[in-house]
C-alpha cells in the first residue's frame, strides 16, 4: 500500500510541470493570437469609434422612443428648473440667484436666448446638445483611456460597453427597482433631462483622459488644459472637486510635480469664475460663510459653522458609514449578484496598479471620493433611486476599472496591451498656446467677465417655489388677464404658451395678500419666493379659469405644470405668471 502511494505521489509530481507546461504553452499561444489581433487592429481609431457612436445614437434613440415621457419630457427631478432659470436670467444679461454651479447654466444660455424663459421650449435643444454632442465626447473619452490602460483592443472593447452597460444592467435588477433605475436614473446618464449631472460626468471623463495624456506625453499643454477642463467641471457642480484626490495622487505618484502645479494653476481661472458667482449672487462664499443656502453640491439646507474648519469636517468631509452599509444592503435586495458589482473595481484595481501606479490612484481616488462622501449624503438612497445620480460624475471611473479586469490575465493582458499602446494620440495640438487661449477665454474668463460686468436680476423676474423644490421665472409669455364677472365670480385668461409638444396644464393659486416676497441680500441678488401657504383653486388644461373666491382682494397667479408621466397631479411649477390681484364686491 505505502509503495503504491508512493509511486502515486512521484507520478503526481511528474505530472505538476506537465500541466503547468500545458498551461503556459496554451496561455502564450492565446497571448500570441491576441497580439495578433491587436496589431491588426485600426491604428486610425475613427474608423472604429465612428460606427460605434452610431451604433450609440440608435440605442439612446430606441430608449427616449420606448421609456415612458411626456414629448421631451423624461423624469428630471426639479433641479433643471434652476439650472435653466439661471441660464434665462444671463441670456437677458442678469446674473439670478446664484444656489447652483455656473457651468451647465452658461452652456444653455445661448439656447434660452432664443428659447425664452420656457424649459419645455428649451428642452429639444438642450437634448439634442447632449446626444449630439456630449454623448460622442463621452465614448472617445472612454476609448482614449482604455488605449491608455491596455491598448487599443481594451480601447474598443470598452468603447462597446460603455454603449452596452447601462441596458444590460436592466437584466441585473429586481422588477421591482425597475421604474427607479430604467425610468428615472436611465434618462439622467443618457443626457435626456435639463439636470447636470450628465455634463459633470463628461467633464470629468475628459479631464481624466487629458491627466492620463498629461502622464504619458511631455509638455505642459495637455496639464494645463486638464486643469481647464476640472476648473469647468467644479464649475457645472461644485461637488466634482471631489475628483481632485484622484488628479492629485495621479501626480504626485508619476512625480510629475511640474505638471501638477500647471494644473493647479489652470485650475484657478474656473474656480475665480465660481467665486465671483457666489458672492454676487449669493452675497457670499459658502465655503466660507455657510448659511442656511440650499447648496449644489448636495442639495443640504446648512446652519452657519462656526469656522471654515468646522464647514469642511462637518458638512463637506462629512462620513456617514451606517447611510453607505445600508444603501450596499439596499443594492443587495434590488440586484443580482451585488457582491460581484462591489468587488468589480477592487479586482480591477489590481489590474490597473500591475500597468500604471498614478493611473490606478486616478482611477481609485476618483470614485473613492464619490462613493464615500457623496455616497453617504443623507439623500443618497439606492431606495429612491438618488443614490445613483449623486454617483453618476463618478460612475465612468467604476467602470473603467471594471473592464480593466483582463489586464490581470498573465502575460495574455500585458502583451496586448504593448502590442496596441504605442499609438498616437487622438487630437494632435498643432498650436498649443492657441488651443489653451481659446478654451481659458471659452471655459473660465468669459464667464468670469460675465459675472463681473452682470447686474443682478431685478425684484419679481423669477421666484423659488418650494413647494416643488423649483426655481422659476415670472410673467414672460405667461400673462394673466382677470375679470369679475357679474355673479362676483373672477375670470381668469392667459395665452397659450409654447412647449415643444409636452403635454402641460395650469395650476391656479390664490392668496389674500402678494404671493412673491423679495428679500435683499447683502451683497447678493434679491431673494424671491412664493409664500410658504398658498392656495390651489384648480387644475386645468385649458386657457380659462373661474373662481368663487368670495368678497375681497385676492391675488392670482398660474403656474404652468408638466410631468413625464403625463400627470398634471405631480407636475413641478415650471413658469408662473406674475401675481395679479383682483377686488371683489
Amino acid at each position: 500500500m505505502a509503495r503504491a502511494d508512493g509511486d502515486a505521489a512521484a507520478s503526481l509530481r511528474r505530472g505538476l510541470p506537465i500541466a503547468a507546461a500545458a498551461a503556459a504553452a496554451a496561455t502564450a499561444g492565446a497571448a500570441r493570437r491576441l497580439t495578433a489581433r491587436a496589431r491588426s487592429l485600426p491604428g486610425q481609431p475613427w474608423s472604429v469609434l465612428g460606427p460605434l457612436v452610431l451604433v450609440q445614437w440608435a440605442a439612446v434613440a430606441v430608449f427616449a422612443l420606448t421609456v415612458r415621457h411626456n414629448g421631451w419630457l423624461y423624469y428630471q427631478g426639479g433641479d433643471e428648473s434652476a439650472y435653466y432659470t439661471s441660464a434665462w436670467s444671463l441670456s437677458q444679461g442678469h446674473l439670478p440667484v446664484t444656489a447652483v454651479g455656473w457651468g451647465w447654466s452658461t452652456l444653455l444660455a445661448p439656447i434660452a436666448l432664443f428659447a425664452g424663459s420656457n424649459f419645455l421650449n428649451a428642452l429639444p435643444a438642450i437634448v439634442v446638445l447632449q446626444a449630439v454632442v456630449l454623448l460622442p465626447v463621452a465614448l472617445v473619452c472612454v476609448y482614449a483611456i482604455g488605449r491608455r490602460l491596455g491598448g487599443r483592443l481594451l480601447g474598443y472593447g470598452a468603447a462597446g460597453l460603455w454603449i452596452a452597460a447601462p441596458f444590460a444592467l436592466i437584466l441585473a435588477a429586481d422588477p421591482r427597482y425597475h421604474e427607479r433605475y430604467v425610468e428615472q436614473f436611465l434618462p439622467q446618464a443618457l443626457g435626456l433631462t435639463g439636470l447636470a449631472d450628465f455634463p459633470s460626468m463628461v467633464a470629468l471623463l475628459a479631464a481624466a483622459a487629458l491627466i492620463l495624456r498629461t502622464l504619458e506625453e511631455r509638455g505642459a499643454t495637455n496639464a494645463v488644459l486638464a486643469g481647464l477642463v476640472t476648473g469647468f467641471a467644479i464649475g457645472v457642480k461644485p461637488a466634482n472637486a471631489l475628483f481632485l484626490l484622484g488628479a492629485a495622487l495621479a501626480f504626485v505618484l508619476a512625480r510629475r510635480l511640474r505638471d501638477g502645479l500647471f494644473f493647479a494653476l489652470a485650475l484657478m481661472p474656473a474656480l475665480v469664475a465660481l467665486a465671483i458667482w457666489k458672492q454676487r449672487g449669493l452675497g457670499t462664499l459658502p465655503l466660507f460663510a455657510l448659511g442656511p443656502h440650499v447648496l449644489a453640491a448636495g442639495g443640504l439646507s446648512l446652519p452657519e459653522p462656526p469656522s471654515l474648519l468646522a464647514s469642511l469636517g462637518g458638512h463637506y468631509v462629512h462620513i456617514d458609514w451606517h447611510r453607505i452599509d445600508m444603501n450596499l444592503v439596499t443594492l443587495r435586495e434590488f440586484f443580482w449578484n451585488t457582491r460581484l458589482l462591489q468587488f468589480l473595481p477592487l479586482f480591477g484595481l489590481v489590474a490597473v496598479l500591475r500597468r500604471s501606479v498614478p493611473a490606478a490612484a486616478l482611477l481609485g481616488g476618483w470614485f473613492a471620493a464619490f462613493f464615500v462622501l457623496k455616497g453617504s449624503n443623507q439623500y443618497a438612497t439606492v431606495d429612491s433611486g438618488s443614490f445613483f445620480r449623486f454617483l453618476l460624475p463618478a460612475l465612468p471611473a467604476y467602470f473603467l476599472l471594471a473592464v480593466a479586469i483582463p489586464l490581470l490575465v498573465p502575460v495574455l493582458g500585458g502583451r496586448a496591451a504593448r502590442a496596441g499602446a504605442r499609438t498616437r494620440s487622438l487630437v494632435q495640438f498643432r498650436r498649443p498656446r492657441v488651443v489653451i487661449g481659446v478654451v481659458a477665454f471659452g471655459l473660465a474668463v468669459a464667464p468670469a467677465l460675465l459675472f463681473l460686468a452682470a447686474p443682478r436680476l431685478p425684484e419679481r423676474q423669477a421666484a423659488k417655489y418650494f413647494q416643488n423644490g423649483t426655481y422659476i421665472p415670472l410673467g414672460g409669455q405667461l400673462a394673466v388677464t382677470p375679470a369679475v364677472t357679474l355673479e362676483l365670480a373672477v375670470k381668469l385668461t392667459w395665452p397659450s404658451v409654447a412647449h415643444s409638444g409636452v403635454a402641460v396644464a395650469y395650476r391656479v393659486m390664490r392668496t389674500p395678500a402678494d404671493p412673491v416676497g423679495c428679500n435683499p441680500v447683502a451683497g447678493g441678488t434679491l431673494d424671491c419666493s412664493f409664500a410658504s401657504v398658498i392656495t390651489d383653486v384648480g387644475l386645468t388644461s385649458g386657457l380659462t379659469f373661474t373662481d368663487e373666491p368670495g368678497v375681497g382682494r385676492w391675488w392670482y397667479t398660474v403656474g404652468m405644470v408638466a410631468n413625464w408621466l403625463d400627470d398634471p397631479t405631480k407636475g413641478d411649477v415650471l413658469l408662473a405668471s406674475k401675481p395679479v390681484a383682483v377686488d371683489v364686491g
